[in-house]
This record gives structure tokens, sequence and C-alpha cells, in this order.
């Protein structure tokens, strides 16, 4: 619940909110009930009464100048949106919960061997970063140093 927003303001939810909501519509916890089953019906239960709705991911990447004009072309086809930019052009945000991942994929396909440096954020904290190299995309968790997943590219 951690990364949750009121959709009307776009403001997060802070942990005592999701407490006082959690009071409002009498919900207690069960001990001989899992823990996971609990949340998932306490998140069905919240969103039935209340306007929550998950946080955006941003996807800030760092891309060399060559490739800069070719990923912001792609950008319009994706409906991405870009949030800030440096000066010097070549590192952007963009503001999508599905684009995200759809565009590391693309991105990967599209920069054609070429290295770029990607950061997926959710909500507050960024969860993992990104590593995008042909023909591997390599997740790792900021806080350890092991990978978390490796997705081999289709292309040959």
């Amino acid at each position: 619940m951690e990364n949750t927003i009121n959709p009307d303001t776009k403001r997060p939810y802070s942990i005592t909110m999701i407490e006082r909501l959690m009071h409002d519509i009498h919900f207690a916890v069960d001990p001989h009930k899992s823990s996971k089953k609990q949340a998932l019906d306490v998140i069905h239960r919240l969103v039935k009464k209340f306007p929550i709705k998950r946080s955006p991911m941003r996807l800030r990447l760092t891309v060399g100048e060559k490739n800069f004009s070719t990923i912001l072309e792609k950008l319009g086809t994706w409906n991405g949106e870009i949030v800030t930019m440096d000066e010097s052009g070549t590192q952007f945000s963009v503001d999508d919960q599905k684009m995200a991942a759809r565009l590391a994929n693309t991105m990967c396909n599209s920069l054609k061997g070429r290295p770029a440096l990607g950061r997926i954020f959710q909500g507050k904290e960024p969860p993992q970063f990104v590593a995008i190299f042909q023909p591997m995309v390599v997740l790792k968790v900021l806080a350890g140093i092991e990978s978390i997943g490796i997705r081999k590219s289709t292309r040959p």
C-alpha cells in the first residue's frame, strides 16, 4: 500500500491514512488466515469505497546523443510523457505504469547492440536498475548485488 495515490489529487497515501481507511471499513486482522489473503481482501474492499490507484511508474533513461533522437521518436508512438530532460538532452524520464517494461523491451531491440542504462521508479524509492545491453536485460536490486532476473532477447 506504500505505492498508492489518490487519483483526484495525485498525492500518495501515507501509512497512517491507509490504517485510518482500514478502520473506516471495519477491517480486522484474522490470525487464522494468511496475511497475503487478508492483504488482497483489504485492497479490494478499500478500492470499492475510496479512490485508490497505484502510483505511476517512472523510467529514467540515460542514452547517448546518437540514440536520443531514435528514442524520442518512439516515445510518440508509445504514448509516453517526458517529465524532465537534462541540459545535454540525453537523460529523460517517462511517467507511465504500463509503458516502462514495454519501453525497456522495445529499446533493447531498437538500439541494436548499443548500450544504455535505465532506472525504474515505483513510488518514492527506485526499486531496481535495468541495464540494457543486447542480447539480454539484467535486473538488479538496489540494496543487493544479486540479479533478480535475466531475459534473453528473441532477436538473433
